[in-house]
């Protein structure tokens, strides 16, 4: 009897703001801020309701900010307080670090036992500073920095220190100078540094100057890996990519965005400081005000989402003319419950095949209740290493399954189908507990 391991069902992530504004006009940003109106700050109860989602989210995925600027509402320092030491190492969020902050305030974002606090730094220099975020203040900045940083020096585990920065013609050739003073004087645990988002509601006249040639974005690169600390960089705009990606950003409906931020991002979470929550999937919000109990409400949409995206999934074709084939090269390495969505990892192979040619489906069996599941291929050089044929390198395989309607009896077996028609099936030696 092959038992599965317990686990809970996560959203890949849960992107939240206390605010709905921010206290800069950053002009790289791709907030249409005509649109968004006046702040709104997230309540104190709200902030407690939306903290109830925190079991939901996978490790390092809960975004406490990300699209706007916190310390905007007064109390957020205060409020992370209440976020649970048990998931504080889930959580994140990002600052401009332009609001004014007091002593106290930094003393208490030094003991938050947050994950990490990543921080924007454009650049170093108070000019180009100034001029790429406008309605900022560099002098209040660089003492939030000063300040926060010799805090952080002096406290027990305090959260780590990320610093983000835009990728620009502007301020490129400081980027290495950046990443050299991150990591001495300003506790970097890592750098990212990143080419713009681009998008049609953006200030396209004063971007189309700021973008890097791939040959520029390349050079910078190797001179970023020089520096040794741990570090992200995304070149993925360039002046090649740049004009076709606003031409075919400006060229979708608004039909096809939604669709395409569905299917993306169906296993996100997007709560607003209003206490909406966006479900990506549904493309529908919820009111946490109405909601009494979030952890149960969100984690009944999630199952709906798994169910729902495996019911699309679920091969219907005739499998009764598989060969059955026998043999042990049919092995799960892992298999996991998450609230009744069945995980399986592993590889399966038939002797004599070329795996790359073949289709593999996980095929669950329990009476009269048969479904079939298309896997995700996953290379296993390992599997061809050991077994001496270079044919079962695609031997590998991922997928899940909607435990719905079956037993711990449950029979496994594994159904392989190429183009030319071939088919087998092989069962597992163990039958399933869960």
């Amino acid at each position: 009897m092959l038992t599965a391991q317990k686990e809970k069902l996560l959203y890949n992530i849960i992107s939240c703001d206390t605010t709905g504004n921010c206290n800069i006009r950053c002009k790289f940003c791709f907030n249409n801020w005509e649109k968004l109106g006046a702040n709104v700050s997230m309540s104190e109860d709200i902030f407690k309701k939306m903290i109830q989602l925190l079991p939901l989210a996978k490790d390092n995925s809960f975004y406490l900010s990300c699209l706007f600027e916190p310390f905007i509402n007064k109390n957020f320092a205060d409020f992370l307080a209440y976020v649970p030491e048990e998931y504080r190492q889930k959580c994140f969020f990002t600052t401009n670090l332009v609001a004014p902050l007091s002593d106290e305030q930094i003393d208490k974002l030094s003991k938050a036992h947050i994950d990490h606090i990543n921080i924007s730094m454009e650049s170093l220099e108070e000019g180009t500073y100034n001029d790429l975020c406008e309605k900022s203040n560099f002098k209040t900045y660089s003492d939030n920095l000063r300040r926060l940083t010799e805090a952080f020096r002096k406290a027990e585990n305090p959260p780590k220190l990320r610093y983000i920065t835009m990728i620009l013609r502007a301020n490129y050739k400081e980027l290495p100078f950046i990443a050299y003073r991150c990591k001495n004087e300003f506790l970097s645990s890592a750098n990212e540094f990143r080419t713009p988002y681009v998008g049609p509601n953006m200030r396209l006249e004063w971007l189309d100057d700021q973008i890097l040639t791939k040959k520029e974005l390349a050079d910078l690169t190797g001179l970023l890996g020089c520096i040794g600390i741990p570090m992200e960089i995304d070149t993925g705009t360039d002046t090649d990519s740049y004009a076709k990606t606003i031409e075919t950003k400006r060229e979708r409906s608004e039909e096809e965005f939604i669709k395409e931020e569905s299917e993306n991002r169906c296993y996100e979470l997007r709560v607003s400081s209003n206490g909406l929550v966006k479900v990506y999937a549904e493309n529908k919000c919820y009111d946490l005000h109405d909601i009494d109990n979030p952890y149960e409400f969100f984690l009944e949409k999630l199952k709906s989402v798994y169910r729902d995206r495996l019911k699309k999934n679920e091969y219907t074709g005739d499998i009764s003319d598989a060969e059955v084939i026998a043999g042990d090269m049919f092995c799960i390495d892992r298999f996991t419950d998450s609230d009744g969505i069945l995980g399986f990892e592993g590889w399966a192979a038939v002797g004599g095949q070329n795996m790359s040619e073949f289709k593999k489906y996980i095929v669950l069996r329990s009476g009269s209740v048969r479904k079939v599941y298309e896997a995700q291929s996953v290379s296993r050089p390992d599997v061809a290493s050991a077994l001496g044929n270079e044919g079962y390198t695609e031997s590998g395989f991922k997928v899940n399954a909607d435990s719905e309607g079956f037993s711990s009896d449950t029979e496994v077996f594994m159904l392989f189908k190429n183009d030319s028609g071939k088919s087998f099936i092989k069962r597992f030696s163990d039958a399933l507990a869960f």
